[in-house]
Parts: structure tokens; C-alpha cells; sequence
């Protein structure tokens, strides 16, 4: 491999090459797998590039149009060795981020419960400070 090869390149320089935007490049390079992503720093080699233009070119007149490759992980059955791997994770994933939710939501709505509950006492109190002090006659 030349050094030219061994270059990684980064969004500006790929965007630049591409004459496209940064968020442009970003996205169809997720999309097809052409990146490298660390954190937010997404990286390319000139292999990711090339196959960029590759993925966006016109496909023949008898290839299907739309989405032509379904992911087996949808289909990944229980019990699976691809299931235990890539599936599971990502529903107990899903299922502590829901209960994080719902938890933040009863969180926030026992909050506004008690702001309520102290706007009610608040209001109460002055009513009955009000409703002591003595009134001056008015004749």
C-alpha cells in the first residue's frame, strides 16, 4: 500500500474532494457504511471516498429501484447466535431507555405536582392573612 493510500482524510478534505457539504458527505457515507466513525470525529480513506461516488452512481435499467438490501439482523430469530449479539443488546438498549423516560416523565410530573401544591399553600396563606386583618370601617 502507497502512503496515499494509508491517508485518512477528514470530513472537510472528503467534502472538498466531493465538492458537496460536510453534513451531505456525513450522511451517505452512514448510509452505506463508507466511514469511520469515532465519537463525533467521522474519518475516511480514499477507498470510502471512491466508494461514495460508486454508491451514488445510476444502477443499470434492470436493478431493482429503492431499497435493494434488507438487514438480517430485523430478522435475527431468538436464540441466534447474530440475535444474542446484535438484537438483544439493542431491545434491553430500548427497554432501559424507556424506563429512563417514563422515570424522568413521573419525575417531572411529581415536580409540577408539588410547584402546584406550593403555589395552592402560598395562595391559601395569604388569603388567610388577608382575611385577619382587621377591616377599617368605611362609612
Amino acid at each position: 500500500m502507497s502512503g496515499l493510500e494509508d491517508k485518512i482524510y477528514t470530513v472537510d478534505e472528503a467534502a472538498d474532494y466531493l465538492r458537496w457539504t460536510r453534513r451531505g458527505v456525513i450522511k451517505v457515507a452512514k448510509r452505506h457504511g463508507l466511514c469511520m466513525v469515532r465519537g463525533r470525529e467521522v474519518t475516511f480513506t480514499k477507498a470510502d471516498i471512491l466508494g461514495i461516488i460508486e454508491a451514488l452512481r445510476p444502477k443499470p435499467s434492470g436493478a431493482p429501484v429503492g431499497r435493494q438490501a434488507v438487514s438480517a439482523v430485523r430478522y435475527a430469530l431468538p436464540g441466534t447466535r447474530l440475535y444474542e449479539l446484535v438484537v438483544k443488546p439493542n431491545l434491553e438498549r430500548q427497554a432501559r431507555k424507556e424506563a429512563q423516560r417514563e422515570r424522568f416523565a413521573k419525575a417531572r410530573q411529581e415536580q409540577r405536582e408539588l410547584a402546584a401544591e406550593s403555589k395552592r399553600q402560598e395562595a391559601a396563606r395569604k388569603r388567610a392573612a388577608k382575611a385577619a386583618q382587621p377591616r377599617s370601617k368605611l362609612l
